[in-house]
């Protein structure tokens, strides 16, 4: 069976909820969420990745970053593919992965609970500012004071735990 995923992501004390898409291991949300942040701040991103399939949604897996503005200073937009982990997992990880060195075989982490791709881009919002009217343009003179991250597409997404147990018993059954 197929899982029914959705996404939460939280920035601090905000959270922003993707669409639940239907019966699919690879889902496409294309969903872009603009939040309200200062230089300065601490901006650490949780993007939880649940199953619909019961009434009770279940964590498929979790990526936590850190570090998200010392990575976009130069208000470049940055996208990755981030491996899941476990909804009990407290690590976090960079946003961008460390330089290797010259010669150095990269790293290829495994993927067992699936992945979730994330595009970030920090820039100047003026209609942030309340004496300033203008549109959406970026303003590089100006401190950034908004991200932009857009949920874009998960890979490989198993099925919830109950699930897969209900699939291993039934395998199980047949093979006695």
């Amino acid at each position: 069976s197929l899982p029914n995923p959705s996404c939460t992501l939280t920035v601090g004390d905000e959270k922003r909820d993707t669409a639940t898409k239907k019966h699919t291991a690879a889902p496409s949300f294309k969903e872009i969420y603009t939040l309200n942040i200062e230089e300065g701040d601490a901006c650490d991103v949780t993007v939880e990745v649940k199953d619909h399939f019961s009434l009770s949604p279940k964590t498929l897996g979790v990526v936590r970053l850190r570090d998200l503005q010392a990575h976009l200073s130069n208000r470049q937009p940055f996208r990755a593919w981030y491996p899941l982990q476990p909804p009990g997992a407290s690590s976090s990880r960079p946003l961008v992965p460390p330089k290797r060195a010259p010669g150095e075989a990269e790293v290829v982490e495994e993927q067992p609970l699936g992945s979730v791709q994330l595009l970030f881009r920090w820039r100047h919002n003026p209609a942030q500012e309340p004496d300033l009217l203008g549109g959406l343009e970026d303003f590089p003179e100006k401190p950034a004071n908004e991200v932009l991250i857009l949920i874009g597409r998960a890979r490989n997404l198993r099925a919830t735990t109950e699930k897969i147990e209900e699939k291993d018993k039934a395998a199980e059954h047949t093979h006695l």
